[in-house]
């Protein structure tokens, strides 16, 4: 779990998770922010992208 924020996972980091995580497990990553999503790429969708899994911003204003 993590807020997204700094620090991130870099390469090394994400494929550790990616080897720890097998290919039977899926990995969704939900982000929280206020406004429209600023970085369309970052550690997070490079996480669920090579788990399988997927990435899902939510504007918490729109709440």
């Amino acid at each position: 779990m993590t807020d997204g924020g700094l620090p991130t996972l870099n390469g090394g980091q994400l494929e550790t998770v990616k080897l720890m995580a097998g290919r039977k497990t899926q990995i969704h990553c939900f982000q929280f922010g206020s406004g429209p999503l600023q970085k369309k790429a970052n550690f997070m969708t490079r996480m669920a992208s090579q788990n399988n899994g997927t990435f899902q911003y939510i504007d918490v204003n729109s709440w």
